[in-house]
């Protein structure tokens, strides 16, 4: 499977971008909630278990719209959001 991946130049960048999210964003965001939830709010655990809820259905709805639409440049397309996203 991976030198499957190594030959494709276009799923080798996907997979290494997807991993960076998931070390530099997901990570952070998942410690930094349950700080959040403990520090911030006096439900506790309920607001963390709120807050990882809302996550999964905004992460459910963007696979489901990102499936729907078809993009001639995605591989740019996906950069751009991911800067985006680092940005906000």
């Amino acid at each position: 499977m991976l030198t499957y991946i190594r030959h494709d130049k276009l799923l080798t960048t996907l997979v290494l971008v997807v991993a960076a999210i998931n070390l530099l964003f997901v990570g952070p965001f998942i410690v930094g909630s349950a700080a959040l939830s403990q520090v911030r709010f006096v439900q506790g655990s309920a607001a963390y278990g709120a807050m990882l809820s809302a996550f999964a259905i905004g992460a459910l709805v963007g696979t489901l719209m990102a499936g729907a639409v078809y993009l001639k440049q995605a591989g740019m397309i996906s950069l751009l959001l991911v800067s985006a996203e680092g940005y906000s």
